[in-house]
Order: structure tokens, then C-alpha cells, then sequence
């Protein structure tokens, strides 16, 4: 039985009460995991074997929650979406592990940029700057966290 269904631009992942993850739709920048950029029709589990709480989709990337607080990203890195602090802008098919100090607790994602809530209460936040999403003083692209309280 499902739990959660999100949809973004093009593509959409649900989540089953188990916390195994499905997604569908188009996979231009490898935004649904796959570990290929070949669109889908009808769903396909993604994040084998890792129980994921919750997704965020930006417009060509998502992020995976796992149950255990690890966070991962796929699909394009444009500006940083991606949050894997690197300077390749290039689109990522397979999930790559975000790695921060402190596990997350909720996430978000819109257009370019992404948002992360820790245990904690800190906020992080990376990818596009250009509107002041990131919540930071500086209007600017970001391929790194960007800490926001």
C-alpha cells in the first residue's frame, strides 16, 4: 500500500508504507535513479534495499530520504541541486549520497535548489541562489551547503 506520492515537472516517485520507493515519468537527467536516463511509463522501485521516509523533486533532480537520516540526490546538478559538493554540473543516473555533519530529519526541493532540516534544528540549504531561495544575504549559486538559521 502506498504511503506518499510526489510529483514534480516531468516525473513523480511514491513510497510504500515499507518505505520502498518507485518512480516513473521523464528521466532526461537521470532524476529518477535508475542509474540511466531512459523515461518511464509505469513505475520502477529505485534505492533497492534502502528504506526511504520521504522525496523532494526539483525540476530535473530528487531527493531520497533514507529512514536512517541519509540523504540521497540524483538527477541534474545544475547550480549545486544535487548537494554532493561538487563543482561537476553534469547529471548523476544513480543516487549519490549527501554527506553533511548531522542526518536529516525533512527535506525540500523546488526548480534548482534544496533544502535539508537536521535533528538539531539547522537548516541547510544549496543549489540555486538567484531569486534569494537559498535564505542567505547574498544573491549567488551555491555548489556547497549554504547554513541558514
Amino acid at each position: 500500500m502506498l504511503d506518499t506520492v510526489v510529483a514534480g515537472h516531468n516525473h513523480a516517485v511514491a513510497i510504500t508504507q515499507t518505505g520502498v520507493a518507485y518512480a516513473w515519468g521523464g528521466n532526461l537527467c537521470g532524476q529518477l535513479g535508475t542509474g540511466d536516463f531512459t523515461d518511464r511509463s509505469r513505475p520502477v522501485q529505485i534505492l533497492e534495499g534502502i528504506p526511504v521516509a520521504q522525496v523532494a523533486i526539483g525540476t530535473e533532480h530528487t531527493l531520497a530520504l533514507a529512514r536512517d537520516g541519509r540523504l540521497y540526490a540524483f538527477g541534474c546538478n545544475a547550480r549545486g541541486a544535487l548537494g554532493t559538493g561538487s563543482s561537476d554540473l553534469g547529471a548523476k543516473s544513480s543516487p549519490t549520497l549527501v554527506s553533511t555533519p548531522e542526518s536529516f530529519t525533512s527535506i525540500a526541493a523546488a526548480g534548482a535548489h534544496s533544502v535539508g532540516l537536521t535533528a538539531g534544528g539547522v537548516v541547510y540549504t544549496w543549489g540555486a541562489n538567484s531569486q534569494g531561495e537559498l535564505g542567505t544575504q547574498n544573491v549567488h549559486f551555491s555548489h556547497d551547503y549554504v547554513l541558514t538559521e
